[in-house]
């Protein structure tokens, strides 16, 4: 099979890679489609964990082509979502229900060969059935809709609280979706590309400011009596994280969501968190939130379809990427299988943005959490 392999940072080689026997309790996943994640972005510069030689990938979902023999619950022809991290069950923090903290996680293209493939080897009990006739693309968004699942627990969002959406790609569109459904009131998204902001909008939302312009902390301030209840980070950068500990109202929460590069440090007023008594939390991975995700998606209450995607085949892998670490579009998704992997017309790209007002370079620009 085709595939990407991971060696080594800045290093990522197309392979024509044997398929081993499967053992017994794992299935054999034809990829229909897998995102290109802001880890995957990481990874590839250096700044992330990754177990080189690896295929990496690990938002995605397919069909099953074989099972194990001692596979029971899934067979031949079941679509199926992949939740890629496998705990131990048996490590300290797996004993106390902490599974996104075990000592021994291993995930699928991570440390393990992933979905950048035309066929990836999973174990069964990682695979999530897909209703038949579900979209395969939209089941590529089961791994980070569970992961921002993780997010919104930790929000606790109360109904009626004012809410503020910090960066609108793939994770702050599904953010602010799981925020309405918790029972925000006031909703607030933040971006400064007008193209991600026109999306949020169709989602409905109460505004999508520009970060960058001097009257947004005001215009949120003046609606929500001195700020959000909850502001919810999802750009992975130093900037966003203070923007959003300023968008806070006494008594708020922040949630600190994106995956920043490993040198990034915000700076922290301590007299403004002191006099906000603000509780600043942070969210990793998805632990028990999988299902939750898929049964989301499946039931039409998360929309994926106003997105903006670009397609790519598994030979512009490095397009993806670059897709991706650039922000151009709300998501980039690899089709293993496509005949032709060219966008779309009309779809953005890192070619054919140069120019365009809503392409350029700016605080929050390219979004590499998720």
């Amino acid at each position: 099979m085709k595939a990407a392999q991971f060696k080594k940072p800045h290093v990522l080689e197309m392979i024509e890679a044997p398929l081993r026997k499967l053992n017994s309790d794992e299935v054999l996943v034809k990829v229909a489609a897998c995102g290109v994640c802001g880890t995957d972005v990481h990874i590839f510069a250096g700044e992330a964990h990754a177990r080189p030689p690896v295929i990496l990938g690990h938002e995605f979902a397919g069909t099953v082509i074989d099972v194990g023999n001692a596979v029971i619950d899934l067979h031949a022809g079941d679509a199926v979502a992949i939740d890629p991290n496998i705990a131990c069950g048996g490590c300290y923090y797996c004993r106390r229900g902490q599974v996104n903290f075990c000592e021994n996680l291993r995930a699928l293209g991570i440390d393990i060969d992933g979905g950048f493939a035309e066929f990836c080897i999973a174990p069964a009990n990682q695979c999530y059935k897909l209703p038949p006739n579900f979209p395969l693309e939209h089941g590529a968004f089961a791994e980070p809709l569970s992961c921002c699942v993780r997010g919104i627990e930790r929000a606790a969002i109360q109904p009626g609280q004012s809410v503020a959406i910090v960066g609108a790609g793939t994770i702050g569109l599904l953010m602010l979706q799981l925020a309405r459904l918790a029972g925000a009131g006031a909703l607030f998204v933040l971006d400064p590309l007008e193209s991600k902001r026109a999306i949020a909008r169709k989602l409905k939302i109460d505004l999508a400011l520009d970060p960058r312009h001097p009257e947004t902390l005001t215009e949120i301030a003046d609606r929500t009596h001195g700020g959000c209840d909850v502001v919810i980070e999802c750009a992975g950068q130093a900037e966003a994280a203070e923007l959003a500990i300023a968008l806070t109202k006494r008594g708020g929460r922040v949630v600190l969501f994106g995956l920043a590069a490993p040198e990034a440090y915000a700076r922290l007023p301590l007299q403004t968190a002191f006099l906000k008594e603000l509780t600043i939390l942070s969210s990793i991975l998805n632990p028990f939130t999988f299902h939750t995700a898929v049964d989301l998606l499946t039931e039409g209450k998360i929309d994926i379809t106003p997105f903006l995607i670009n397609r790519f085949d598994l030979k512009r892998i490095s397009e993806a990427l670059e897709s991706a670490r650039q922000g151009v579009a709300v998501k980039a998704l690899v089709i293993p299988h496509a005949i032709n992997g060219n966008p779309r017309e009309g779809e953005v790209t890192p070619k054919n943005c140069h120019g365009r007002a809503d392409c350029h370079a700016g605080r929050f620009n390219a979004e590499n959490n998720y």
